[in-house]
């Protein structure tokens, strides 16, 4: 039996995983893009999904690309700019997705999810998304992480693996919470991997507490640096594993991006 899907994000990385993966067991994907000749974008209706021009501030278009599907994947990131689009985006999605007759949601978000403020909408199915590291130029990746921080690393096919699986079992996945990584991390051993793979040596400087609480102010990143230092507290690594779903290790994923990670770090 195939189904209907509205993929949010479908020209990003995580929902482009997500809707290529539907369409290779035969679904129907349908997505907005902003930009129609984005190479995303046009990959996506190469291989068969249903993309609309819009964005998610046009109700009408939400309604009339929503309108036939029964599920949602929900993938939506706040403007870094005003922080205020995420949650509007979201409530204006499902609210649609209700008056529609959607059957099931699959909400990819943060791993802390769990400690923000709960409100109209309960949990539903939880995959989260991954975290890299940012390396300069200089190849000194300077960090508000702290030696002892060991990051969840998640690939975002795994993620798409987990959405998909929660699409096809959604009695197995109705209102479970989540977190997904294959391994957990030091900034040490993510730069080590990542110099075996490159051919380039990468190394790491933490910056002191004091000045990491001083740059918080104005430097989101940091911010997030500093909030994400206990993220390995959220997620446990054999609860993941016990879902059956195969997981990629961090070197796996480099193994498979290797072009990708060369030229990005050439």
């Amino acid at each position: 039996m195939t189904s209907t899907v509205f993929v949010t994000g479908a020209t990003g990385r995580q929902g482009f995983a997500v809707a290529r993966q539907l369409l290779d067991i035969g679904w129907t994907v349908r997505a907005t893009a902003r930009h129609m000749e984005s190479p995303k974008a046009k990959e996506l209706q190469r291989i068969g999904a249903e993309i609309t021009p819009g964005d998610w501030e046009n109700e009408a278009i939400l309604k009339k690309v929503i309108d036939g599907c029964t599920l949602v994947f929900l993938n939506v990131v706040p403007n870094l700019a005003t922080f205020t689009s995420e949650v509007p985006h979201a409530k204006r999605i499902l609210d649609i997705a209700k008056d529609s007759g959607v059957k099931h949601v699959v909400y990819s978000s943060g791993m802390a999810i769990k400690d923000l403020e709960k409100g109209k909408y309960h949990n539903p199915d939880h995959p989260v998304n991954m975290m890299y590291p940012d390396l300069v130029r200089d190849n000194i990746l300077r960090t508000a992480y702290t030696p002892e921080t060991r990051l969840p690393q998640v690939d975002v096919d795994d993620i798409a693996k987990f959405a998909v699986a929660a699409f096809r079992e959604p009695e197995r996945f109705n209102r479970k919470f989540v977190p997904i990584a294959s391994e957990k991390l030091s900034l040490a051993e993510i730069t080590q991997q990542l110099g075996q793979a490159t051919g380039r040596s990468f190394r790491t400087t933490f910056l002191a507490n004091e000045e990491a609480e001083e740059k918080m102010a104005t430097d989101f990143f940091i911010a997030i640096q500093v909030v994400a230092r206990d993220l390995e507290d959220k997620v446990d690594i054999e609860d993941v594993q016990a879902w059956g779903i195969p997981l990629t290790t961090f070197r796996e994923f480099l193994r498979k991006e290797d072009s990708w990670v060369k030229s990005t770090y050439k």
